[in-house]
């Protein structure tokens, strides 16, 4: 009787000499010999100098060492022979590998069916770039509890992180490293800062915020124009109120890495969804975020716009407003900002476009470029609200920090149904619920600011139209407005607040 064929998956181990004193090819065969003795195969592939090339690895350009060298094409040969193949696991150590990027836009590594283990021999934050990338089966070692837990932390992800020591037994124990209180990263000058800033605050320092329910077309042709800036550093977080028409699989289709999709699991309204994307912008160490619903269509500068106005103020600044304009070429008169202003002369746009900024009191929440240190301060928008003044509420929050400035060439169009606000008089009748949260949150706000009276007289003024304009369902209206206006009354909703991870 012939003798079986038994087929042992092997392990792939990378290796490389660029670490201190060819350390890493020393693990990498130390752990293949513990490997083996289990009665696994281990094969080893060592990286060249020049393996992985600088147009491959966008992710982390401002880390790679290799920079602008030529690559190897028989290192891009050897590498390109393992896709396809099946392993029972990688290992690696301190491993630039994930960065790498085929021409699909897809990870190298998620093309070799195995799980990857990467042993990260220093403070995490050297390999950021490397941590962050997201692959299908992404594990890592440390040989520092704290670091693990940085790991787990900063970067969730990763599907599990596991600890382990490496050295003689006599040099270093677990149970050292787990009695460890503290760990100090000490960074030294040799290296531009704004290169670890790069890395620290997410590889980009600002983000989109655009919160979206059920409109996956507008928000589509959001993304596009978001996409197609001229100013190309900055991700987008997509804030989905749980729509149920198909708009996470359109994100999906969309590749592209700035984009980062997060569903809230429930419908917020329009004040906790802006209120979620801060607290994630906040928490994920962005400085600055463009805030806008998901029928807003910037133009290609807008952003860029914003970017150089902020630089200019030395960061000194609040927020800065985009100019808001109607699909018909007219100003959109509900995000036109509040601001001081000679009655008499109104508003003249040619005289003050040539001063570029314009000092302004609050906004609207389609196109508000917030700074973020000013909003940890502030604390984020009233998720309570739901919708109705949780922008003029806010960015009055946020102007008693810094000043505040429209942007006359950040130019953005406001795709609504319409050029007109919000009325309770002439509203469907499927829509006149809503108007509670105007009535209420519009109370509050008066409260606040010590305006009741004035308040009630506009209550009054609109209780009188909807008596006289209403086309129906007039007793409704009137309910819906005066129990918003007395729910105001003892409406004390609480201010949250976000911090920036690890801070």
């Amino acid at each position: 009787m012939p003798e079986m064929e038994i087929n042992i998956m092997k392990v792939l181990i990378f290796t490389t000499r660029q670490l201190c004193y060819n350390s890493g090819y020393y693990f990498a065969h130390r752990i293949g010999e513990e490997i083996e003795k289990l009665g696994i195969e281990c094969e080893y592939c060592e990286i060249p100098e020049n393996a992985i090339p600088s147009a491959g690895t966008q992710i982390a350009q401002p880390a790679i060492e290799n920079a602008g060298k030529s690559v190897d094409e028989e290192a891009e040969k050897m590498l390109e022979s393992y896709i396809g193949k099946e392993y029972l696991a990688i290992l690696d150590f301190n491993s630039k590998l994930p960065r790498l990027i085929l021409d699909d836009e897809s990870y190298y590594l998620d093309s070799i069916d195995a799980p990857f283990y990467n042993f990260i021999l220093d403070h995490p934050l050297y390999h950021h770039s490397t941590l962050d990338c997201k692959l299908k089966n992404y594990y890592a070692f440390s040989i520092d509890e704290n670091h693990c837990k940085y790991i787990q932390n900063f970067y969730p992800h990763i599907k599990a992180v596991y600890q382990v020591a490496l050295g003689a037994e006599n040099v270093i124990s677990l149970e050292n490293l787990q009695e460890k209180k503290k760990s100090i990263l000490i960074m030294g000058t040799y290296r531009n800062p704004d290169i670890y800033m790069k890395q620290i605050y997410n590889m980009n320092k600002y983000a989109e915020v655009i919160v979206t329910y059920n409109r996956k077309k507008l928000l589509k042709e959001n993304i596009e124009a978001l996409l197609n800036q001229t100013f190309k550093d900055h991700d987008i977080l997509i804030v989905d109120n749980n729509s149920n028409d198909g708009t996470k699989e359109m994100v999906a289709e969309i590749q592209d890495k700035r984009i980062k999709y997060y569903n809230t699991g429930k419908n917020l309204g329009g004040a906790g969804g802006f209120a979620f994307g801060l607290r994630k912008a906040i928490e994920l160490g962005y400085l600055y975020a463009w805030i806008m619903d998901d029928d807003s269509i910037p133009e290609k500068e807008a952003l860029q716009s914003l970017v150089d106005k902020g630089q200019a103020l030395d960061g000194e600044f609040s927020y800065l407003a985009s100019l808001v304009y109607w699909t018909d070429g007219k100003l959109f008169d509900m995000n036109v900002p509040d601001f001081q202003y000679n009655s008499r002369l109104g508003l003249d746009l040619d005289r003050i476009r040539k001063n570029k900024l314009l000092l302004i009191d609050t906004c609207s929440f389609v196109g508000c470029f917030i700074n973020l240190k000013y909003a940890e301060t502030a604390g984020l928008p009233i998720s309570e609200f739901f919708i109705y003044g949780d922008d003029q509420e806010y960015t009055a929050r946020l102007r008693k920090l810094a000043p505040a400035y429209l942007d006359f060439d950040s130019v953005i169009v406001h795709k609504a149904p319409s050029n007109k606000g919000a009325d309770v008089v002439s509203a469907d009748e499927t829509r006149i619920e809503r108007f509670f949260y105007q009535a209420r949150n519009g109370m509050y706000i008066a409260r606040k600011n010590g305006k009741v009276g004035r308040r009630l007289r506009v209550i009054g003024g609109r209780i009188k139209n909807i008596l006289r304009k209403a086309p129906d369902h007039k007793a409704k209206r009137v309910w819906v407005t005066c129990k918003g206006t007395i729910s105001g009354f003892f409406f004390n909703p609480k201010i949250e607040y976000a911090h920036r991870k690890g801070e």
